[in-house]
Protein backbone atom coordinates (compact mmCIF):
# COMPACT_ATOMS: atom_id res chain seq x y z
CA UNK A 1 0.00 0.00 0.00
CA UNK A 2 1.20 3.54 -0.77
CA UNK A 3 -0.22 6.96 0.00
CA UNK A 4 0.74 8.10 -3.47
CA UNK A 5 1.26 11.53 -4.97
CA UNK A 6 1.15 14.39 -4.11
CA UNK A 7 1.88 13.52 -0.45
CA UNK A 8 4.19 10.59 -1.21
CA UNK A 9 6.42 9.75 -4.18
CA UNK A 10 6.16 8.12 -7.59
CA UNK A 11 8.69 5.56 -6.38
CA UNK A 12 6.32 4.51 -3.58
CA UNK A 13 3.49 4.04 -6.09
CA UNK A 14 5.74 1.96 -8.36
CA UNK A 15 6.89 -0.21 -5.46
CA UNK A 16 3.29 -0.87 -4.33
CA UNK A 17 2.18 -1.76 -7.87
CA UNK A 18 5.14 -4.06 -8.48
CA UNK A 19 4.45 -5.80 -5.15
CA UNK A 20 0.93 -6.65 -6.32
CA UNK A 21 2.24 -7.92 -9.64
CA UNK A 22 4.67 -10.16 -7.73
CA UNK A 23 1.65 -11.78 -6.06
CA UNK A 24 0.56 -12.90 -9.55
CA UNK A 25 -2.79 -11.11 -9.41
CA UNK A 26 -4.94 -11.14 -12.55
CA UNK A 27 -6.15 -7.54 -12.06
CA UNK A 28 -5.62 -4.44 -9.93
CA UNK A 29 -8.15 -1.87 -8.73
CA UNK A 30 -6.55 1.55 -8.34
CA UNK A 31 -4.90 3.91 -8.07
CA UNK A 32 -6.66 7.27 -8.24
CA UNK A 33 -5.35 10.81 -8.83
CA UNK A 34 -3.88 11.66 -12.22
CA UNK A 35 -0.27 11.86 -11.03
CA UNK A 36 -0.37 8.31 -9.65
CA UNK A 37 -2.12 6.87 -12.69
CA UNK A 38 0.47 8.35 -15.03
CA UNK A 39 2.99 6.32 -13.02
CA UNK A 40 1.09 3.03 -13.16
CA UNK A 41 -0.16 3.23 -16.77
CA UNK A 42 3.11 2.02 -18.35
CA UNK A 43 3.45 -0.59 -15.60
CA UNK A 44 0.03 -2.04 -16.47
CA UNK A 45 1.07 -2.30 -20.11
CA UNK A 46 4.47 -3.78 -19.31
CA UNK A 47 3.07 -6.46 -17.02
CA UNK A 48 -0.17 -6.99 -18.98
CA UNK A 49 -2.33 -6.66 -15.85
CA UNK A 50 -5.80 -5.09 -16.25
CA UNK A 51 -5.85 -2.04 -13.99
CA UNK A 52 -9.10 -0.29 -13.06
CA UNK A 53 -8.07 3.25 -12.17
CA UNK A 54 -10.08 6.35 -11.25
CA UNK A 55 -8.23 9.55 -12.24
CA UNK A 56 -9.29 12.50 -14.34
CA UNK A 57 -6.75 11.92 -17.10
CA UNK A 58 -7.59 9.84 -20.15
CA UNK A 59 -3.85 9.12 -20.46
CA UNK A 60 -4.31 6.44 -17.80
CA UNK A 61 -5.96 4.29 -20.48
CA UNK A 62 -4.27 1.59 -22.50
CA UNK A 63 -4.72 -2.00 -23.56
CA UNK A 64 -4.70 -2.85 -19.84
CA UNK A 65 -5.71 0.55 -18.43
CA UNK A 66 -9.46 0.88 -17.71
CA UNK A 67 -10.48 4.36 -16.55
CA UNK A 68 -13.37 5.20 -14.25
CA UNK A 69 -13.51 8.93 -14.89
CA UNK A 70 -13.83 10.39 -11.39
CA UNK A 71 -13.75 13.72 -13.15
CA UNK A 72 -12.40 14.33 -16.63
CA UNK A 73 -9.53 16.63 -17.45
CA UNK A 74 -10.59 16.62 -21.10
CA UNK A 75 -14.35 17.14 -20.67
CA UNK A 76 -14.80 19.50 -17.74
CA UNK A 77 -13.07 22.55 -19.20
CA UNK A 78 -15.12 22.57 -22.42
CA UNK A 79 -18.25 21.97 -20.34
CA UNK A 80 -17.50 25.07 -18.24
CA UNK A 81 -16.63 27.14 -21.34
CA UNK A 82 -19.94 26.27 -22.99
CA UNK A 83 -21.84 27.34 -19.89
CA UNK A 84 -19.96 30.65 -19.63
CA UNK A 85 -20.66 31.44 -23.27
CA UNK A 86 -24.31 30.49 -22.92
CA UNK A 87 -24.52 32.93 -20.03
CA UNK A 88 -23.23 35.74 -22.20
CA UNK A 89 -19.64 36.01 -20.98
CA UNK A 90 -17.05 37.14 -23.54
CA UNK A 91 -13.97 36.74 -21.34
CA UNK A 92 -12.77 34.88 -18.27
CA UNK A 93 -9.88 34.72 -15.82
CA UNK A 94 -8.24 31.44 -14.79
CA UNK A 95 -6.40 30.27 -11.68
CA UNK A 96 -4.91 26.80 -12.13
CA UNK A 97 -2.53 24.40 -10.45
CA UNK A 98 1.02 24.40 -11.75
CA UNK A 99 1.03 20.63 -12.15
CA UNK A 100 0.32 17.88 -14.67
CA UNK A 101 -3.35 18.05 -13.69
CA UNK A 102 -3.55 21.84 -14.06
CA UNK A 103 -1.73 21.75 -17.40
CA UNK A 104 -3.98 19.08 -18.91
CA UNK A 105 -7.12 20.78 -17.63
CA UNK A 106 -6.00 24.09 -19.14
CA UNK A 107 -5.06 22.56 -22.48
CA UNK A 108 -8.62 21.41 -23.17
CA UNK A 109 -10.12 24.53 -21.57
CA UNK A 110 -8.01 26.79 -23.79
CA UNK A 111 -8.97 24.84 -26.93
CA UNK A 112 -12.64 25.23 -26.05
CA UNK A 113 -12.16 28.96 -25.44
CA UNK A 114 -10.68 29.33 -28.91
CA UNK A 115 -13.52 27.35 -30.45
CA UNK A 116 -16.25 29.38 -28.70
CA UNK A 117 -14.47 32.76 -28.87
CA UNK A 118 -14.09 33.17 -25.12
CA UNK A 119 -11.05 35.32 -24.26
CA UNK A 120 -8.77 34.33 -21.37
CA UNK A 121 -7.72 37.73 -19.99
CA UNK A 122 -5.66 36.40 -17.07
CA UNK A 123 -4.03 33.01 -16.52
CA UNK A 124 -2.46 32.51 -13.08
CA UNK A 125 -0.57 29.35 -12.16
CA UNK A 126 -0.21 28.46 -8.48
CA UNK A 127 1.36 25.67 -6.46
CA UNK A 128 -1.20 22.87 -5.87
CA UNK A 129 -0.35 23.10 -2.15
CA UNK A 130 -0.18 26.92 -1.92
CA UNK A 131 -1.47 28.49 1.29
CA UNK A 132 -1.56 32.13 0.11
CA UNK A 133 -3.26 32.99 -3.17
CA UNK A 134 -3.53 36.73 -2.62
CA UNK A 135 -1.19 37.60 -5.52
CA UNK A 136 -3.05 35.37 -7.98
CA UNK A 137 -6.40 36.78 -6.89
CA UNK A 138 -5.10 40.36 -7.18
CA UNK A 139 -3.97 39.63 -10.75
CA UNK A 140 -7.26 38.11 -11.91
CA UNK A 141 -9.26 40.87 -10.24
CA UNK A 142 -7.13 43.52 -11.95
CA UNK A 143 -7.92 41.93 -15.33
CA UNK A 144 -11.56 43.03 -14.90
CA UNK A 145 -12.69 39.56 -15.97
CA UNK A 146 -16.45 39.07 -15.54
CA UNK A 147 -16.00 35.46 -14.36
CA UNK A 148 -13.38 33.26 -12.68
CA UNK A 149 -12.52 29.60 -13.29
CA UNK A 150 -10.32 27.39 -11.11
CA UNK A 151 -8.75 24.26 -12.62
CA UNK A 152 -6.79 21.82 -10.50
CA UNK A 153 -6.74 19.15 -7.81
CA UNK A 154 -8.49 21.42 -5.32
CA UNK A 155 -6.19 21.45 -2.31
CA UNK A 156 -6.07 25.27 -2.59
CA UNK A 157 -9.85 25.76 -2.36
CA UNK A 158 -9.77 27.15 1.19
CA UNK A 159 -6.90 29.64 0.66
CA UNK A 160 -8.48 30.69 -2.65
CA UNK A 161 -11.76 31.46 -0.89
CA UNK A 162 -9.88 33.39 1.79
CA UNK A 163 -8.03 35.47 -0.82
CA UNK A 164 -11.23 36.24 -2.71
CA UNK A 165 -12.94 37.35 0.50
CA UNK A 166 -9.97 39.55 1.43
CA UNK A 167 -10.09 41.13 -2.04
CA UNK A 168 -13.86 41.73 -1.72
CA UNK A 169 -14.37 40.13 -5.13
CA UNK A 170 -17.26 37.77 -5.83
CA UNK A 171 -17.59 37.26 -9.60
CA UNK A 172 -19.40 34.22 -11.02
CA UNK A 173 -17.05 31.38 -10.06
CA UNK A 174 -16.75 28.00 -11.76
CA UNK A 175 -14.64 25.07 -10.64
CA UNK A 176 -13.80 21.64 -12.03
CA UNK A 177 -14.43 18.42 -10.06
CA UNK A 178 -12.22 19.78 -7.28
CA UNK A 179 -15.77 20.75 -6.31
CA UNK A 180 -16.14 17.19 -4.98
CA UNK A 181 -13.81 17.91 -2.03
CA UNK A 182 -16.72 19.54 -0.24
CA UNK A 183 -18.43 16.17 0.16
CA UNK A 184 -15.61 14.90 2.35
CA UNK A 185 -14.23 18.08 3.92
CA UNK A 186 -16.41 20.60 5.82
CA UNK A 187 -13.77 23.32 5.41
CA UNK A 188 -13.76 22.81 1.63
CA UNK A 189 -17.56 22.90 1.58
CA UNK A 190 -17.56 26.24 3.39
CA UNK A 191 -14.93 27.58 0.97
CA UNK A 192 -17.07 26.54 -2.01
CA UNK A 193 -20.04 28.69 -1.00
CA UNK A 194 -21.30 30.47 -4.11
CA UNK A 195 -19.19 28.42 -6.55
CA UNK A 196 -20.64 26.43 -9.44
CA UNK A 197 -18.86 23.13 -9.90
CA UNK A 198 -18.73 20.00 -12.00
CA UNK A 199 -20.28 17.21 -9.94
CA UNK A 200 -20.87 13.47 -10.13
CA UNK A 201 -23.40 13.08 -7.30
CA UNK A 202 -27.04 13.05 -8.32
CA UNK A 203 -29.83 12.38 -5.77
CA UNK A 204 -32.02 11.36 -8.73
CA UNK A 205 -29.70 8.49 -9.64
CA UNK A 206 -31.77 5.44 -8.64
CA UNK A 207 -28.74 3.12 -8.69
CA UNK A 208 -26.82 5.25 -6.19
CA UNK A 209 -29.84 5.65 -3.92
CA UNK A 210 -30.46 1.89 -3.85
CA UNK A 211 -26.78 1.28 -3.08
CA UNK A 212 -26.83 3.89 -0.28
CA UNK A 213 -30.02 2.39 1.16
CA UNK A 214 -28.26 -0.98 1.45
CA UNK A 215 -25.10 0.63 2.83
CA UNK A 216 -27.06 2.53 5.48
CA UNK A 217 -29.00 -0.56 6.51
CA UNK A 218 -25.79 -2.53 6.97
CA UNK A 219 -23.43 0.09 8.44
CA UNK A 220 -25.77 2.62 10.06
CA UNK A 221 -24.49 5.60 8.07
CA UNK A 222 -25.22 7.10 4.67
CA UNK A 223 -22.19 8.52 2.85
CA UNK A 224 -22.90 11.34 0.43
CA UNK A 225 -19.84 11.51 -1.76
CA UNK A 226 -18.66 10.28 -5.17
CA UNK A 227 -15.91 8.01 -3.82
CA UNK A 228 -18.29 5.44 -2.35
CA UNK A 229 -20.34 5.27 -5.53
CA UNK A 230 -17.27 5.15 -7.78
CA UNK A 231 -15.78 2.32 -5.71
CA UNK A 232 -19.11 0.50 -5.89
CA UNK A 233 -19.04 0.89 -9.67
CA UNK A 234 -15.48 -0.45 -9.90
CA UNK A 235 -16.46 -3.45 -7.76
CA UNK A 236 -19.49 -4.04 -10.00
CA UNK A 237 -17.40 -3.95 -13.16
CA UNK A 238 -14.74 -6.18 -11.58
CA UNK A 239 -17.42 -8.80 -10.98
CA UNK A 240 -18.75 -8.36 -14.52
CA UNK A 241 -15.24 -8.75 -15.93
CA UNK A 242 -14.69 -11.96 -13.94
CA UNK A 243 -18.13 -13.25 -14.90
CA UNK A 244 -17.51 -12.83 -18.64
CA UNK A 245 -13.84 -13.81 -18.63
CA UNK A 246 -13.35 -16.85 -20.87
CA UNK A 247 -10.54 -17.96 -18.56
CA UNK A 248 -9.39 -16.55 -15.20
CA UNK A 249 -6.08 -15.11 -16.30
CA UNK A 250 -5.01 -11.49 -16.73
CA UNK A 251 -5.79 -11.61 -20.43
CA UNK A 252 -9.07 -13.40 -19.77
CA UNK A 253 -10.06 -10.73 -17.26
CA UNK A 254 -9.24 -8.04 -19.84
CA UNK A 255 -11.46 -9.76 -22.37
CA UNK A 256 -14.23 -10.12 -19.80
CA UNK A 257 -14.15 -6.39 -19.06
CA UNK A 258 -14.40 -5.67 -22.77
CA UNK A 259 -17.68 -7.63 -22.89
CA UNK A 260 -19.43 -5.58 -20.17
CA UNK A 261 -21.85 -3.06 -21.68
CA UNK A 262 -24.70 -0.80 -20.53
CA UNK A 263 -24.25 -1.54 -16.82
CA UNK A 264 -26.19 1.06 -14.76
CA UNK A 265 -23.79 3.12 -12.64
CA UNK A 266 -24.13 4.65 -9.18
CA UNK A 267 -21.71 7.49 -9.89
CA UNK A 268 -22.81 10.30 -12.19
CA UNK A 269 -26.17 11.67 -13.20
CA UNK A 270 -29.34 9.63 -13.49
CA UNK A 271 -29.19 7.27 -16.45
CA UNK A 272 -25.40 7.02 -16.58
CA UNK A 273 -24.14 3.59 -17.64
CA UNK A 274 -20.78 1.82 -17.70
CA UNK A 275 -19.08 -0.36 -20.25
CA UNK A 276 -15.88 -1.15 -22.12
CA UNK A 277 -15.00 -2.66 -25.49
CA UNK A 278 -11.80 -3.66 -27.32
CA UNK A 279 -11.13 -0.03 -28.26
CA UNK A 280 -12.96 1.76 -25.42
CA UNK A 281 -11.43 2.21 -21.97
CA UNK A 282 -13.67 4.96 -20.53
CA UNK A 283 -16.21 3.47 -18.11
CA UNK A 284 -18.85 6.19 -17.75
CA UNK A 285 -21.22 7.07 -20.57
CA UNK A 286 -24.33 9.18 -20.99
CA UNK A 287 -25.29 12.85 -21.46
CA UNK A 288 -25.25 13.68 -17.74
CA UNK A 289 -22.45 11.62 -16.27
CA UNK A 290 -20.99 15.04 -15.42
CA UNK A 291 -23.39 17.69 -14.15
CA UNK A 292 -23.32 21.13 -12.58
CA UNK A 293 -24.23 21.91 -9.00
CA UNK A 294 -23.66 24.87 -6.72
CA UNK A 295 -23.14 25.38 -3.01
CA UNK A 296 -25.68 27.63 -1.32
CA UNK A 297 -26.27 27.97 2.41
CA UNK A 298 -23.68 25.28 3.08
CA UNK A 299 -25.39 22.64 0.92
CA UNK A 300 -24.94 21.20 -2.55
CA UNK A 301 -27.89 22.27 -4.68
CA UNK A 302 -28.89 21.87 -8.34
CA UNK A 303 -27.66 24.42 -10.85
CA UNK A 304 -29.67 24.84 -14.04
CA UNK A 305 -27.71 25.21 -17.27
CA UNK A 306 -28.30 28.39 -19.24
Amino acid sequence: MANGLPSDTAEAVTFAYEALVAERVIGIVGPGVTDNCLVTQPLAERHAVPTLNFPGTEHSRGVYGFQFQLGSLSDEGPMIVAELVNRGHASVAVIRDQSAIGAEYFDYFDQACQRFGLAIVSDQRVSPVATDLSAAVAAVKASAAPALVYLGLGLVVAPLAAALAAAHWTPPRFINTAFLHGYMNPDALAALEGWVGVDMVDPNNAVSQAFLDRFEKRYGERPNDPLHTCFYDMATMTVEGLRWAPVLTSDGFRRGLERAHQIPSACGGAGTVMGFSPWDRAAYKGPDWLLFQTVRDGRYQPFAKA
